[in-house]
């Protein structure tokens, strides 16, 4: 049995040293129990997009681990995140996904409550008084961070603006500001620990193997490198070589040539996206038992529209084979005799992902934060 101070050695392993994890890491009940008391009940989670709700009344609603959080536009257009639960019963309020509330009324007894939490009416209550103001929805931690917002169940994560504070500099290098509109979301339910789904998403190594007609036909393996990261987060990027956005004829002048490039950002413990000039698109991983996640996908564009039917389609190709090998990989995590090896290069984002774990799961002390020379690829002072 993997005890947890093993698992933690594991963890902090460097490039040089890192193995593959025993496979128990992706099965044990204890150590997903572990990582869900330490991570996501007390660290950032992502939730949406500030695109994806727009307006006063929208919501959106995200239910994992057992909890359902409803993050909503209020009138002055500030945002909260409420737990989406009835005061007075706990009767979940709103339906997962996203939408438009003048009221919350719960569909128990009919309870309602304004956006913001408040209780504002309780039918039928006889001679028992309500008080109110103890019966709001109660709110949880939010922080806004280039457009993208998170959640904190336990109010005492670190500013989530302070810790990705590094990666300002690629938003600004690629213009994200123009990305004013949400694209349309999916959600699927994978067979597979989160880990294993957060290391696929995150490393390209996989990427002349399994997307081989698709991935690997626009962003080779072979073009793929290491920007810089450590346990907080970590960009990685490569090379678009079948280029057809409007924009690239704009701009090929040696000091935009990064514009030729995606990144890939990674943000433990349920964010990776893809940045590049035309576009940002996400993989959302957020765990529902220790082999069972949900996979929410978005983005956004600086276009309002559906997604063409052939985007849409070339992505739909490619998650179906991300989950397949996914899926695989976690039927093979239940051998109990078969191990795994080394580590290579272009795996150490994983390296940093692990590390992710063991400084916020163990409070272990990690790698620093390392910078590639790649990192001069990018300006650090791009004109407004």
């Amino acid at each position: 049995m993997l005890s947890l101070n093993s698992y933690e050695d594991y963890l902090k392993q460097n490039i040089e040293d890192a193995f593959s994890l025993p496979f128990e890491a992706y099965t044990s009940s204890d150590i997903f129990s572990t990582e869900v008391d330490n991570i996501f009940h007390k660290d950032w989670v992502f939730a949406c997009s500030e695109q994806e709700i727009p307006m006063p009344g929208d919501y959106k609603v995200l239910t994992f681990l057992n909890e359902s959080v409803m993050i909503i536009r209020q009138k002055d257009h500030s945002i909260k995140a409420l737990l989406n639960n009835c005061r007075h019963r706990g009767t979940k309020l709103l339906d997962d996904g996203r939408g438009n509330s003048k009221k919350i009324i719960c569909p128990y007894h009919a309870w309602s409550y304004s956006n913001d939490g408040k209780l504002k009416g309780a039918p039928f209550t006889g001679n028992i008084k309500i008080e109110k103001e103890k019966h709001c929805l109660k709110g949880i931690k939010i922080e806004s961070w280039q457009s993208l917002v998170f959640i904190n169940f336990n109010g005492e994560a670190q500013s989530i603006a302070k810790r990705y504070s590094g990666l300002n500099r690629y938003f600004k290098a690629f213009d994200s500001s123009r990305f004013k509109y949400a694209t349309e979301d999916s959600i699927e339910k994978w067979s597979c620990n989160w880990k294993i789904a957060m290391e696929n998403a995150m490393e390209s190594y996989h990427l002349f193997a399994v997307h081989n007609e698709t991935l690997e036909k626009t962003t080779p393996t072979k073009k793929a490198y290491y920007v810089e990261g450590g346990a907080d987060w970590t960009l990685t990027g490569g090379a678009i070589v079948d280029i057809k956005s409007k924009f690239m004829d704009m701009f090929k002048q040696d000091k935009y040539n990064y514009l030729d490039n995606y990144l890939l950002i990674s943000l433990p413990p349920s964010f990776v996206g893809i940045l590049t000039y035309d576009s940002f698109a996400w993989i959302q991983i957020l765990p529902d038992d220790v082999g069972k996640i949900s996979v929410i996908s978005g983005g956004l564009s600086s276009n309002k529209g559906k997604t063409p039917k052939s985007i849409q389609d070339f992505v739909n190709k490619f998650f179906k084979e991300d989950e397949a090998i996914c899926e695989r990989m976690q039927e093979s995590m239940k051998s109990k005799i078969s191990s795994g090896g080394k580590l290579v290069e272009l795996e150490k984002v994983i390296v940093d992902f692990r590390q992710y774990i063991a400084k916020y799961s163990f409070a272990a002390k990690v790698d620093s934060h390392m910078k590639s020379e790649r990192v001069n690829d990018f300006p650090s002072d791009v004109p407004e």
